[in-house]
Protein backbone atom coordinates (compact mmCIF):
# COMPACT_ATOMS: atom_id res chain seq x y z
CA UNK A 1 0.00 0.00 0.00
CA UNK A 2 1.20 3.22 -0.81
CA UNK A 3 0.05 6.18 1.64
CA UNK A 4 -0.24 9.23 -0.68
CA UNK A 5 1.93 11.62 1.93
CA UNK A 6 4.12 8.88 2.88
CA UNK A 7 8.19 10.85 2.79
CA UNK A 8 6.35 14.44 3.75
CA UNK A 9 7.27 16.56 6.57
CA UNK A 10 5.60 15.01 9.80
CA UNK A 11 3.38 17.88 10.34
CA UNK A 12 1.64 16.83 7.11
CA UNK A 13 1.17 13.23 8.75
CA UNK A 14 0.04 14.69 12.20
CA UNK A 15 -2.38 17.00 9.92
CA UNK A 16 -4.20 14.01 8.04
CA UNK A 17 -4.15 12.22 11.89
CA UNK A 18 -6.27 15.30 13.16
CA UNK A 19 -8.26 15.33 10.98
CA UNK A 20 -9.39 11.90 11.03
CA UNK A 21 -9.49 12.72 15.02
CA UNK A 22 -11.88 15.78 14.62
CA UNK A 23 -14.32 13.53 13.03
CA UNK A 24 -15.08 11.60 16.22
CA UNK A 25 -14.18 8.65 14.50
CA UNK A 26 -17.12 8.87 12.64
CA UNK A 27 -17.24 6.16 9.23
CA UNK A 28 -17.26 9.18 6.63
CA UNK A 29 -19.15 8.45 3.30
CA UNK A 30 -17.06 6.28 0.61
CA UNK A 31 -15.78 8.42 -1.98
CA UNK A 32 -18.53 8.28 -5.05
CA UNK A 33 -17.33 5.58 -7.48
CA UNK A 34 -17.79 5.14 -11.47
CA UNK A 35 -19.01 1.35 -11.39
CA UNK A 36 -17.99 1.42 -14.92
CA UNK A 37 -14.16 2.08 -14.49
CA UNK A 38 -14.02 -0.01 -10.78
CA UNK A 39 -15.34 -2.92 -11.73
CA UNK A 40 -18.31 -2.73 -9.56
CA UNK A 41 -21.05 -5.16 -10.71
CA UNK A 42 -23.62 -3.30 -12.37
CA UNK A 43 -27.20 -4.05 -11.31
CA UNK A 44 -28.47 -5.75 -14.86
CA UNK A 45 -25.07 -7.88 -14.94
CA UNK A 46 -25.10 -11.47 -12.98
CA UNK A 47 -23.77 -11.17 -9.61
CA UNK A 48 -20.84 -13.01 -9.24
CA UNK A 49 -20.28 -16.06 -6.58
CA UNK A 50 -18.07 -15.39 -3.24
CA UNK A 51 -15.46 -17.85 -2.34
CA UNK A 52 -14.45 -16.12 1.27
CA UNK A 53 -11.25 -17.94 2.19
CA UNK A 54 -9.51 -17.89 5.83
CA UNK A 55 -5.98 -18.93 6.40
CA UNK A 56 -5.30 -18.84 10.20
CA UNK A 57 -1.84 -17.52 11.33
CA UNK A 58 -0.13 -16.75 7.90
CA UNK A 59 2.10 -14.07 7.81
CA UNK A 60 1.80 -12.11 4.61
CA UNK A 61 6.03 -11.91 4.54
CA UNK A 62 6.18 -15.82 4.51
CA UNK A 63 4.50 -16.27 1.02
CA UNK A 64 5.63 -15.88 -2.92
CA UNK A 65 3.65 -12.72 -3.51
CA UNK A 66 4.55 -10.66 -0.40
CA UNK A 67 8.61 -10.87 -1.42
CA UNK A 68 9.47 -14.30 0.55
CA UNK A 69 12.55 -15.83 -0.63
CA UNK A 70 11.24 -19.66 0.25
CA UNK A 71 9.08 -21.02 -2.51
CA UNK A 72 5.82 -21.64 -0.24
CA UNK A 73 3.01 -20.27 -2.34
CA UNK A 74 3.30 -20.88 -5.83
CA UNK A 75 -0.78 -21.42 -6.31
CA UNK A 76 -1.56 -18.12 -3.78
CA UNK A 77 1.17 -16.46 -6.07
CA UNK A 78 -0.62 -17.36 -9.30
CA UNK A 79 -4.07 -16.12 -7.53
CA UNK A 80 -1.91 -12.72 -6.77
CA UNK A 81 -0.81 -12.62 -10.09
CA UNK A 82 -4.83 -12.75 -11.62
CA UNK A 83 -6.33 -10.55 -8.68
CA UNK A 84 -5.07 -7.93 -6.18
CA UNK A 85 -2.79 -7.79 -3.93
CA UNK A 86 -3.08 -5.32 -0.93
CA UNK A 87 0.30 -5.23 0.89
CA UNK A 88 -0.01 -3.03 3.65
CA UNK A 89 -2.90 -4.76 5.42
CA UNK A 90 -3.80 -4.99 9.56
CA UNK A 91 -5.87 -7.26 11.30
CA UNK A 92 -8.01 -5.85 14.27
CA UNK A 93 -6.99 -8.21 16.82
CA UNK A 94 -3.90 -11.09 17.06
CA UNK A 95 -5.81 -13.70 17.57
CA UNK A 96 -8.45 -15.61 15.88
CA UNK A 97 -11.79 -14.76 17.89
CA UNK A 98 -11.72 -11.20 17.95
CA UNK A 99 -9.85 -10.69 13.97
CA UNK A 100 -12.90 -13.23 12.64
CA UNK A 101 -15.34 -11.24 14.40
CA UNK A 102 -14.18 -7.98 13.28
CA UNK A 103 -14.04 -9.02 9.68
CA UNK A 104 -17.70 -10.50 9.71
CA UNK A 105 -19.27 -7.08 11.51
CA UNK A 106 -16.50 -4.66 9.93
CA UNK A 107 -16.47 -3.50 13.43
CA UNK A 108 -13.08 -3.37 15.60
CA UNK A 109 -13.50 -5.65 19.05
CA UNK A 110 -14.04 -2.58 20.69
CA UNK A 111 -17.57 -1.92 18.94
CA UNK A 112 -18.43 -5.86 18.53
CA UNK A 113 -17.14 -7.19 21.98
CA UNK A 114 -16.27 -10.98 21.58
CA UNK A 115 -12.64 -9.90 22.58
CA UNK A 116 -13.12 -13.20 25.21
CA UNK A 117 -13.86 -16.67 25.15
CA UNK A 118 -16.94 -15.58 27.30
CA UNK A 119 -18.68 -13.28 25.08
CA UNK A 120 -20.70 -13.86 21.97
CA UNK A 121 -22.17 -11.29 18.99
CA UNK A 122 -25.00 -9.50 20.66
CA UNK A 123 -28.11 -10.50 18.86
CA UNK A 124 -28.77 -7.02 16.86
CA UNK A 125 -25.48 -6.63 15.00
CA UNK A 126 -24.94 -7.29 11.02
CA UNK A 127 -22.86 -10.07 9.73
CA UNK A 128 -21.36 -9.98 6.10
CA UNK A 129 -23.22 -13.38 5.88
CA UNK A 130 -26.59 -11.93 7.00
CA UNK A 131 -26.19 -9.31 4.34
CA UNK A 132 -25.20 -11.72 2.09
CA UNK A 133 -28.11 -14.28 2.66
CA UNK A 134 -30.47 -11.38 2.71
CA UNK A 135 -29.97 -10.39 -0.49
CA UNK A 136 -30.33 -13.95 -2.47
CA UNK A 137 -26.65 -15.88 -1.82
CA UNK A 138 -27.47 -19.28 -0.80
CA UNK A 139 -24.50 -19.17 2.07
CA UNK A 140 -22.53 -21.92 3.49
CA UNK A 141 -19.49 -22.17 5.37
CA UNK A 142 -16.99 -25.21 6.33
CA UNK A 143 -14.52 -24.41 9.14
CA UNK A 144 -12.08 -25.57 11.99
CA UNK A 145 -13.75 -25.03 14.91
CA UNK A 146 -11.38 -23.96 17.49
CA UNK A 147 -12.26 -20.06 17.79
CA UNK A 148 -14.75 -20.01 14.18
CA UNK A 149 -17.44 -21.86 16.47
CA UNK A 150 -21.51 -21.41 16.08
CA UNK A 151 -21.50 -20.56 20.09
CA UNK A 152 -19.99 -17.00 19.16
CA UNK A 153 -22.24 -16.18 16.57
CA UNK A 154 -20.14 -16.50 13.10
CA UNK A 155 -23.04 -19.32 12.16
CA UNK A 156 -26.04 -16.47 11.74
CA UNK A 157 -26.92 -15.54 8.06
CA UNK A 158 -25.61 -19.31 7.19
CA UNK A 159 -27.77 -21.64 4.98
CA UNK A 160 -25.36 -24.53 5.43
CA UNK A 161 -22.92 -23.92 8.76
CA UNK A 162 -20.20 -27.48 9.15
CA UNK A 163 -17.46 -27.38 12.08
CA UNK A 164 -15.09 -29.95 11.69
CA UNK A 165 -12.74 -31.18 14.79
CA UNK A 166 -9.51 -28.76 14.68
CA UNK A 167 -7.49 -31.30 16.62
CA UNK A 168 -8.75 -34.21 14.11
CA UNK A 169 -7.27 -34.71 10.57
CA UNK A 170 -11.39 -34.02 9.75
CA UNK A 171 -10.42 -30.93 10.69
CA UNK A 172 -6.58 -30.21 8.30
CA UNK A 173 -6.35 -28.42 4.97
CA UNK A 174 -7.10 -31.47 2.94
CA UNK A 175 -10.34 -32.53 4.43
CA UNK A 176 -11.29 -28.93 3.97
CA UNK A 177 -10.66 -29.09 0.56
CA UNK A 178 -12.42 -32.49 -0.08
CA UNK A 179 -15.74 -31.16 1.43
CA UNK A 180 -15.37 -27.56 -0.51
CA UNK A 181 -15.10 -29.38 -3.58
CA UNK A 182 -17.73 -31.21 -3.08
CA UNK A 183 -20.04 -29.00 -2.02
CA UNK A 184 -19.15 -27.09 -5.06
CA UNK A 185 -19.46 -29.88 -8.14
CA UNK A 186 -23.52 -30.55 -6.15
CA UNK A 187 -24.32 -26.67 -6.70
CA UNK A 188 -26.80 -26.68 -9.37
CA UNK A 189 -29.41 -22.94 -8.16
CA UNK A 190 -29.16 -20.53 -10.23
CA UNK A 191 -28.64 -18.07 -7.39
CA UNK A 192 -25.26 -17.20 -6.52
CA UNK A 193 -23.58 -18.58 -3.79
CA UNK A 194 -21.16 -16.87 -0.82
CA UNK A 195 -18.82 -19.74 0.59
CA UNK A 196 -16.86 -19.13 3.79
CA UNK A 197 -13.83 -21.59 4.24
CA UNK A 198 -11.75 -21.47 7.15
CA UNK A 199 -8.10 -23.14 6.95
CA UNK A 200 -6.37 -23.61 10.58
CA UNK A 201 -3.22 -25.67 9.52
CA UNK A 202 -0.46 -22.96 9.83
CA UNK A 203 -0.99 -22.64 13.52
CA UNK A 204 0.71 -24.59 16.12
CA UNK A 205 1.18 -27.23 16.53
CA UNK A 206 3.32 -26.85 12.81
CA UNK A 207 2.63 -30.75 11.97
CA UNK A 208 2.69 -30.90 8.00
CA UNK A 209 2.80 -34.08 6.43
CA UNK A 210 6.79 -35.61 6.16
CA UNK A 211 7.36 -34.72 2.86
CA UNK A 212 6.51 -30.77 3.28
CA UNK A 213 8.82 -31.06 5.71
CA UNK A 214 11.31 -32.69 4.12
CA UNK A 215 11.48 -29.82 1.28
CA UNK A 216 11.31 -26.88 3.39
CA UNK A 217 13.99 -28.37 5.30
CA UNK A 218 12.75 -29.35 8.93
CA UNK A 219 12.68 -32.34 11.14
CA UNK A 220 10.51 -31.21 13.71
CA UNK A 221 7.37 -33.37 13.99
CA UNK A 222 4.40 -31.77 15.19
CA UNK A 223 4.54 -31.92 18.97
CA UNK A 224 8.18 -31.46 18.87
CA UNK A 225 7.43 -28.07 17.47
CA UNK A 226 5.12 -27.09 20.14
CA UNK A 227 7.01 -28.20 22.71
CA UNK A 228 10.04 -26.22 21.40
CA UNK A 229 7.55 -23.16 20.52
CA UNK A 230 5.59 -22.92 23.64
CA UNK A 231 8.87 -23.44 26.05
CA UNK A 232 9.94 -19.94 24.35
CA UNK A 233 6.57 -18.11 24.63
CA UNK A 234 7.89 -15.10 27.04
CA UNK A 235 10.65 -13.33 26.04
CA UNK A 236 12.30 -14.39 29.35
CA UNK A 237 12.51 -17.73 27.94
CA UNK A 238 13.79 -17.87 24.42
CA UNK A 239 14.67 -20.56 21.93
CA UNK A 240 18.10 -22.18 22.97
CA UNK A 241 19.91 -21.37 19.54
CA UNK A 242 19.58 -20.06 16.32
CA UNK A 243 19.29 -23.37 14.99
CA UNK A 244 16.34 -24.24 16.78
CA UNK A 245 14.89 -20.71 15.52
CA UNK A 246 14.99 -22.18 11.73
CA UNK A 247 13.70 -25.54 12.37
CA UNK A 248 10.17 -23.47 13.79
CA UNK A 249 10.33 -21.66 10.86
CA UNK A 250 11.14 -24.20 8.56
CA UNK A 251 8.20 -26.31 9.99
CA UNK A 252 5.80 -23.18 10.10
CA UNK A 253 6.83 -23.03 6.22
CA UNK A 254 5.69 -26.05 5.75
CA UNK A 255 2.38 -25.89 7.25
CA UNK A 256 1.76 -22.78 4.86
CA UNK A 257 3.30 -24.77 1.84
CA UNK A 258 0.96 -27.98 2.17
CA UNK A 259 -1.72 -25.51 2.28
CA UNK A 260 -0.94 -23.81 -0.35
CA UNK A 261 -1.10 -27.41 -2.30
CA UNK A 262 -4.58 -27.80 -1.19
CA UNK A 263 -5.78 -24.05 -2.28
CA UNK A 264 -4.54 -24.88 -5.87
CA UNK A 265 -7.15 -28.12 -6.03
CA UNK A 266 -9.67 -25.45 -4.69
CA UNK A 267 -8.93 -22.77 -7.23
CA UNK A 268 -9.03 -25.21 -9.89
CA UNK A 269 -12.34 -25.86 -9.27
CA UNK A 270 -14.20 -22.80 -8.85
CA UNK A 271 -16.66 -21.74 -11.40
CA UNK A 272 -15.39 -18.85 -13.72
CA UNK A 273 -18.15 -15.80 -12.13
CA UNK A 274 -16.56 -16.32 -8.57
CA UNK A 275 -15.34 -13.20 -6.90
CA UNK A 276 -12.22 -14.48 -4.21
CA UNK A 277 -11.41 -13.29 -1.31
CA UNK A 278 -8.58 -14.57 0.84
CA UNK A 279 -7.08 -13.10 3.94
CA UNK A 280 -5.05 -13.95 7.36
CA UNK A 281 -6.57 -13.63 10.15
CA UNK A 282 -3.04 -12.89 12.84
CA UNK A 283 0.55 -13.25 12.12
CA UNK A 284 3.07 -15.16 13.96
CA UNK A 285 6.09 -14.41 16.36
CA UNK A 286 9.45 -15.98 15.88
CA UNK A 287 11.44 -13.95 18.84
CA UNK A 288 11.11 -10.07 17.00
CA UNK A 289 10.40 -8.68 19.70
CA UNK A 290 11.59 -11.73 22.02
CA UNK A 291 8.15 -13.45 21.83
CA UNK A 292 6.88 -16.24 19.86
CA UNK A 293 3.43 -17.42 18.65
CA UNK A 294 0.98 -14.79 18.61
CA UNK A 295 -1.69 -12.92 20.87
CA UNK A 296 0.17 -10.93 23.20
CA UNK A 297 1.51 -7.92 21.06
CA UNK A 298 0.66 -5.54 18.24
CA UNK A 299 4.00 -5.57 16.37
CA UNK A 300 3.64 -6.24 13.01
CA UNK A 301 4.95 -9.97 12.87
CA UNK A 302 1.19 -10.71 14.30
CA UNK A 303 -0.97 -7.56 13.21
CA UNK A 304 0.50 -7.65 9.96
CA UNK A 305 -2.02 -9.99 7.25
CA UNK A 306 -2.21 -11.42 3.83
CA UNK A 307 -5.15 -9.84 1.88
CA UNK A 308 -5.50 -10.82 -1.76
CA UNK A 309 -8.95 -10.25 -4.02
CA UNK A 310 -9.79 -12.25 -7.71
CA UNK A 311 -12.42 -10.73 -9.36
CA UNK A 312 -14.12 -12.16 -12.71
CA UNK A 313 -12.23 -10.96 -15.64
CA UNK A 314 -8.80 -9.78 -15.65
CA UNK A 315 -9.52 -5.85 -15.55
CA UNK A 316 -7.22 -6.21 -12.04
CA UNK A 317 -4.77 -8.71 -12.92
CA UNK A 318 -1.31 -8.30 -11.30
CA UNK A 319 -2.87 -5.03 -9.52
CA UNK A 320 -0.51 -3.99 -6.20
CA UNK A 321 -2.59 -1.62 -3.72
CA UNK A 322 -0.18 0.21 -0.95
CA UNK A 323 -2.86 2.07 0.34
CA UNK A 324 -3.51 1.06 3.99
CA UNK A 325 -6.47 -1.42 4.86
CA UNK A 326 -7.08 -3.29 7.27
CA UNK A 327 -9.72 -6.49 7.83
CA UNK A 328 -13.09 -4.39 8.60
CA UNK A 329 -12.62 -3.53 4.72
CA UNK A 330 -12.63 -6.71 3.87
CA UNK A 331 -17.27 -7.07 4.28
CA UNK A 332 -17.74 -3.45 2.59
CA UNK A 333 -15.72 -4.25 -0.54
CA UNK A 334 -16.73 -7.71 -0.94
CA UNK A 335 -20.49 -5.98 -1.06
CA UNK A 336 -19.38 -2.93 -3.51
CA UNK A 337 -17.76 -5.57 -6.12
CA UNK A 338 -21.81 -7.55 -5.82
CA UNK A 339 -23.16 -4.58 -6.31
CA UNK A 340 -24.93 -4.48 -2.94
CA UNK A 341 -25.15 -1.53 -0.53
CA UNK A 342 -23.27 -1.75 2.57
CA UNK A 343 -25.16 -1.23 6.20
CA UNK A 344 -24.41 1.59 8.04
CA UNK A 345 -23.17 -0.29 10.97
CA UNK A 346 -20.03 -1.40 8.83
CA UNK A 347 -16.90 1.21 9.85
CA UNK A 348 -14.85 -0.51 7.19
CA UNK A 349 -14.22 1.61 4.25
CA UNK A 350 -14.48 -0.02 0.11
CA UNK A 351 -11.00 -0.59 -1.34
CA UNK A 352 -12.97 -0.59 -4.77
CA UNK A 353 -11.52 3.01 -5.83
CA UNK A 354 -7.75 1.62 -4.36
CA UNK A 355 -8.06 -1.37 -7.09
CA UNK A 356 -8.44 0.79 -9.84
CA UNK A 357 -5.36 2.80 -9.10
CA UNK A 358 -7.22 5.99 -7.50
CA UNK A 359 -6.21 7.16 -4.28
CA UNK A 360 -7.87 6.78 -1.00
CA UNK A 361 -8.33 9.34 1.80
CA UNK A 362 -6.23 9.14 4.70
CA UNK A 363 -7.07 6.64 7.69
CA UNK A 364 -5.78 5.65 10.90
CA UNK A 365 -6.03 1.80 11.37
CA UNK A 366 -6.74 0.13 14.87
CA UNK A 367 -5.42 -2.90 16.52
CA UNK A 368 -5.73 -4.68 20.32
CA UNK A 369 -5.13 -7.38 22.40
CA UNK A 370 -6.10 -8.16 25.58
CA UNK A 371 -4.21 -11.58 25.96
CA UNK A 372 -5.06 -13.60 29.38
CA UNK A 373 -2.65 -16.00 29.37
CA UNK A 374 0.08 -13.61 28.56
CA UNK A 375 -0.92 -10.77 30.81
CA UNK A 376 -1.01 -8.25 28.28
CA UNK A 377 -3.48 -5.60 26.97
CA UNK A 378 -2.28 -3.09 24.93
CA UNK A 379 -4.01 -0.72 21.82
CA UNK A 380 -2.38 0.42 18.62
CA UNK A 381 -3.15 3.36 16.54
CA UNK A 382 -1.51 3.34 12.30
CA UNK A 383 -1.53 6.31 10.15
CA UNK A 384 0.86 4.38 8.02
CA UNK A 385 4.01 5.29 8.23
CA UNK A 386 3.10 6.00 12.21
CA UNK A 387 2.31 3.53 15.01
CA UNK A 388 1.30 4.07 18.42
CA UNK A 389 1.12 0.81 20.74
CA UNK A 390 -0.29 1.92 24.45
CA UNK A 391 -0.01 -0.69 26.77
CA UNK A 392 -1.87 -0.76 30.12
CA UNK A 393 -1.65 -0.59 33.36
CA UNK A 394 0.86 2.10 33.50
CA UNK A 395 0.17 3.38 29.70
CA UNK A 396 4.00 2.62 28.21
CA UNK A 397 4.11 4.16 24.80
CA UNK A 398 5.74 3.35 21.71
CA UNK A 399 5.86 5.30 18.51
CA UNK A 400 6.95 3.65 15.26
CA UNK A 401 7.87 4.96 11.64
CA UNK A 402 7.18 1.76 10.11
CA UNK A 403 8.86 -0.27 8.67
CA UNK A 404 11.24 0.42 11.91
CA UNK A 405 9.94 -1.54 14.95
CA UNK A 406 12.87 -1.35 16.67
CA UNK A 407 13.58 2.57 17.60
CA UNK A 408 10.94 4.00 19.66
CA UNK A 409 10.73 7.85 18.56
CA UNK A 410 7.50 8.27 21.73
CA UNK A 411 9.86 10.91 23.27
CA UNK A 412 11.24 12.71 19.85
CA UNK A 413 7.57 12.89 18.48
CA UNK A 414 5.07 13.85 21.52
CA UNK A 415 2.76 15.60 18.96
CA UNK A 416 2.00 12.35 16.70
CA UNK A 417 1.48 10.59 20.48
CA UNK A 418 -0.76 12.76 21.44
CA UNK A 419 -2.75 12.73 18.05
CA UNK A 420 -2.73 8.70 17.84
CA UNK A 421 -3.90 8.49 21.53
CA UNK A 422 -6.68 10.85 20.57
CA UNK A 423 -7.96 8.57 18.23
CA UNK A 424 -7.72 5.18 20.19
CA UNK A 425 -9.68 7.60 23.12
CA UNK A 426 -12.86 8.23 20.13
CA UNK A 427 -12.91 4.47 19.68
CA UNK A 428 -13.05 3.49 23.31
CA UNK A 429 -16.48 5.17 24.41
CA UNK A 430 -18.04 1.67 25.16
CA UNK A 431 -15.22 0.34 27.48
CA UNK A 432 -15.95 -0.39 31.15
CA UNK A 433 -13.33 -1.91 33.21
CA UNK A 434 -11.63 -2.07 36.46
CA UNK A 435 -8.27 -1.78 37.26
CA UNK A 436 -6.65 -3.14 40.57
CA UNK A 437 -3.12 -2.61 41.55
CA UNK A 438 -1.04 -3.72 43.90
CA UNK A 439 2.27 -2.23 45.28
CA UNK A 440 4.90 -2.97 48.16
CA UNK A 441 6.43 -5.67 50.47
CA UNK A 442 4.77 -8.71 51.31
CA UNK A 443 1.69 -10.52 50.69
CA UNK A 444 -1.19 -9.43 49.10
CA UNK A 445 -4.36 -11.38 49.68
CA UNK A 446 -6.98 -9.51 47.25
CA UNK A 447 -10.32 -11.07 47.48
CA UNK A 448 -13.44 -9.20 44.47
CA UNK A 449 -17.32 -10.51 44.76
CA UNK A 450 -19.29 -9.10 42.17
CA UNK A 451 -23.19 -8.56 42.80
CA UNK A 452 -25.52 -7.94 39.83
CA UNK A 453 -23.48 -9.69 36.93
CA UNK A 454 -20.17 -11.71 36.82
CA UNK A 455 -16.59 -11.17 35.49
CA UNK A 456 -16.67 -11.41 31.94
CA UNK A 457 -12.87 -10.78 31.66
CA UNK A 458 -9.77 -10.44 33.78
CA UNK A 459 -5.88 -10.23 32.64
CA UNK A 460 -3.64 -10.22 34.79
CA UNK A 461 -0.95 -7.45 34.01
CA UNK A 462 3.03 -7.78 36.00
CA UNK A 463 1.94 -11.10 37.05
CA UNK A 464 4.89 -13.40 38.01
CA UNK A 465 4.39 -16.76 37.54
CA UNK A 466 5.07 -19.27 40.39
CA UNK A 467 5.18 -16.49 42.58
CA UNK A 468 1.33 -14.94 42.14
CA UNK A 469 -1.88 -16.75 41.63
CA UNK A 470 -5.11 -16.06 40.78
CA UNK A 471 -8.84 -18.46 40.81
CA UNK A 472 -12.51 -17.11 39.53
CA UNK A 473 -15.52 -18.96 41.43
CA UNK A 474 -17.42 -21.39 38.88
CA UNK A 475 -20.35 -18.98 38.65
CA UNK A 476 -18.08 -15.95 37.62
CA UNK A 477 -19.06 -13.78 40.60
CA UNK A 478 -15.64 -13.80 42.76
CA UNK A 479 -11.70 -13.88 42.01
CA UNK A 480 -8.94 -14.65 44.57
CA UNK A 481 -6.19 -13.04 43.64
CA UNK A 482 -2.51 -13.66 45.66
CA UNK A 483 0.09 -11.27 44.53
CA UNK A 484 3.80 -9.91 45.95
CA UNK A 485 4.32 -7.04 44.05
CA UNK A 486 7.28 -5.95 46.55
CA UNK A 487 7.94 -2.38 45.06
CA UNK A 488 7.00 -3.04 41.49
CA UNK A 489 3.19 -2.83 40.33
CA UNK A 490 1.18 -5.40 39.71
CA UNK A 491 -2.29 -5.24 38.03
CA UNK A 492 -5.87 -7.09 37.22
CA UNK A 493 -8.18 -5.62 34.21
CA UNK A 494 -11.90 -6.55 34.79
CA UNK A 495 -15.24 -6.15 32.86
CA UNK A 496 -18.05 -7.03 34.29
CA UNK A 497 -21.37 -8.51 32.54
CA UNK A 498 -23.11 -5.70 33.07
CA UNK A 499 -22.71 -1.68 33.55
CA UNK A 500 -24.92 -2.35 36.63
CA UNK A 501 -22.78 -4.79 38.06
CA UNK A 502 -20.79 -3.91 41.62
CA UNK A 503 -17.82 -5.09 43.25
CA UNK A 504 -16.68 -5.58 47.12
CA UNK A 505 -13.28 -5.64 47.50
CA UNK A 506 -11.40 -6.97 50.56
CA UNK A 507 -7.89 -6.93 51.10
CA UNK A 508 -5.69 -9.02 53.68
CA UNK A 509 -1.63 -7.97 53.56
CA UNK A 510 0.80 -10.02 55.47
CA UNK A 511 -2.42 -11.65 57.50
CA UNK A 512 -3.99 -8.20 58.60
CA UNK A 513 -6.24 -6.32 57.39
CA UNK A 514 -5.34 -2.47 56.98
CA UNK A 515 -7.74 -0.17 55.31
CA UNK A 516 -5.29 2.65 55.66
CA UNK A 517 -3.34 0.77 53.03
CA UNK A 518 -6.77 0.85 50.33
CA UNK A 519 -7.08 3.74 48.07
CA UNK A 520 -10.31 3.67 46.16
CA UNK A 521 -11.34 5.98 43.00
CA UNK A 522 -9.53 8.74 41.13
CA UNK A 523 -9.45 10.67 44.32
CA UNK A 524 -7.65 7.62 46.60
CA UNK A 525 -9.93 7.51 49.56
CA UNK A 526 -9.36 4.76 52.07
CA UNK A 527 -12.56 3.19 53.50
CA UNK A 528 -13.31 3.07 57.37
CA UNK A 529 -13.04 -0.88 57.06
CA UNK A 530 -12.75 -3.76 55.14
CA UNK A 531 -14.92 -5.81 53.13
CA UNK A 532 -15.54 -2.14 51.42
CA UNK A 533 -18.16 -1.58 48.19
CA UNK A 534 -16.20 0.34 45.60
CA UNK A 535 -18.41 3.45 44.63
CA UNK A 536 -19.33 3.99 41.31
CA UNK A 537 -16.22 6.48 40.70
CA UNK A 538 -15.11 6.46 36.92
CA UNK A 539 -13.18 8.85 34.91
CA UNK A 540 -12.62 7.60 31.38
CA UNK A 541 -9.56 5.97 29.76
CA UNK A 542 -6.48 5.56 31.48
CA UNK A 543 -3.11 6.13 30.82
CA UNK A 544 -5.03 7.73 27.92
CA UNK A 545 -5.73 10.88 30.21
CA UNK A 546 -4.32 10.50 33.37
CA UNK A 547 -1.91 8.67 35.33
CA UNK A 548 -2.60 5.33 37.19
CA UNK A 549 0.07 4.11 38.67
CA UNK A 550 0.79 5.71 42.20
CA UNK A 551 3.85 5.12 44.11
CA UNK A 552 2.70 4.61 47.58
CA UNK A 553 2.22 1.07 48.91
CA UNK A 554 -1.02 -0.75 49.35
CA UNK A 555 -3.73 -1.93 46.82
CA UNK A 556 -5.28 0.94 44.64
CA UNK A 557 -8.71 0.34 42.75
CA UNK A 558 -10.17 2.30 39.90
CA UNK A 559 -13.24 2.20 37.55
CA UNK A 560 -13.56 3.47 34.42
CA UNK A 561 -16.12 4.25 32.06
CA UNK A 562 -16.98 5.26 28.53
CA UNK A 563 -19.45 7.60 27.56
CA UNK A 564 -21.62 5.12 25.53
CA UNK A 565 -21.24 2.06 28.19
CA UNK A 566 -24.63 2.51 28.93
CA UNK A 567 -25.87 1.19 25.63
CA UNK A 568 -23.48 -1.60 25.53
CA UNK A 569 -25.44 -5.16 26.07
CA UNK A 570 -24.42 -7.63 27.80
CA UNK A 571 -22.84 -10.17 25.72
CA UNK A 572 -21.74 -12.43 28.60
CA UNK A 573 -21.94 -16.39 27.22
CA UNK A 574 -19.27 -19.05 28.68
CA UNK A 575 -18.33 -21.79 26.81
CA UNK A 576 -19.43 -25.17 27.65
CA UNK A 577 -16.99 -28.10 28.69
CA UNK A 578 -16.56 -29.68 25.48
CA UNK A 579 -15.81 -26.25 24.21
CA UNK A 580 -13.33 -25.35 26.59
CA UNK A 581 -11.68 -29.20 26.53
CA UNK A 582 -10.79 -28.14 23.31
CA UNK A 583 -9.54 -24.77 24.04
CA UNK A 584 -7.40 -26.39 26.63
CA UNK A 585 -5.98 -28.58 23.98
CA UNK A 586 -4.95 -25.84 21.70
CA UNK A 587 -3.40 -24.08 24.92
CA UNK A 588 -6.14 -21.14 24.01
CA UNK A 589 -7.16 -21.23 28.06
CA UNK A 590 -4.95 -22.83 31.04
Amino acid sequence: MRFYYLGLPLVVTLLAVSLVVQGKNKQSSPPSVDSQSSGIVQPESVPPNVVLISLDTVRPDHLGCYGYAQDTSPNLDRLADRGVVFRKTWTQAPWTLPSHMSLFTSLPPSRHRVDSINRVLPAGMMTLPQVMQQQGYHTAALVNNGQVRDHWGFDRGFDLWREFQVDEPEGNCENITRQAIDWLDAQASEEPFFLFLHYYDPHDAYAAPEEFRKRLGSSLSGEAARELVWQARMPEDPLPDSNSKDELIAAYDAEITWLDHELGRLFAALPENTLVALFSDHGEAFEEHGWTLHGATLYEEETRVAFLMQLPGDEHAGRIVDAPASLVDVAPTILRQCGLDVPPTFQGIDLSPAMSGRPMPSRIVTSETKAVIEGRLSRAAIAYPWKLIVSEPGGLCELYRLPDETTNLANAEPAAVEALKRHMKCGLTQQDYWLVQARGGGKHEITLDVENGSIALFVPLGFQRGRDGIQTSSAGSRIEWVTYPRQETTSLYIELSDVDASLTLDVVTNDSRRPERVFIGRDAIQPSGLPCPIPDDAPLLPSLEQAVLDDRSGVRIRHFQGDEADSAEDNTKRVDEEILRQLRALKYVE
